[in-house]
């Protein structure tokens, strides 16, 4: 019994080791498209099976956007761009990327006129 208890614990703590969420998370907003685009880096051997799952973005603390992803595009991370028409100058728009093994990242910002 210890024997399995000691295997599990070390498996948990391995899938920790190699499991991680995006280094990096940039984002921009165009006020004249009304576009917002997303960079994220986060560096995987198989994209396939460790990725960033899912991102939810919020406009003045409401969550606008909510899209779950099977892949991510390369090695070394990925871009995604929407479409946000109610942002407004001065309005903040915060962006949540998570990874489908383990953890998140943050970023935030505030519309500004060009």
């Amino acid at each position: 019994m210890k024997r399995i208890i000691l295997t599990a614990a070390i498996l948990i703590i391995a899938s920790l080791l190699f499991s991680h969420p995006a280094s990096d998370l940039k984002a921009e907003f165009n006020l004249e498209t009304a576009t917002l685009r997303l960079e994220f880096t986060h560096n995987v051997g198989n994209p396939q099976s460790h990725y960033i799952a899912e991102i939810v973005v919020y406009l003045n603390d409401k969550e606008i956007i909510k899209q779950t992803l099977s892949l991510q595009q390369t090695e070394k991370g990925g871009s995604l761009s929407y479409i946000i028409p109610d942002a407004k100058e001065n309005d903040t728009i915060e962006i949540k990327a998570t990874c489908n093994k383990f953890g998140s990242k943050n970023t935030k910002l505030t519309v500004i006129s060009l």
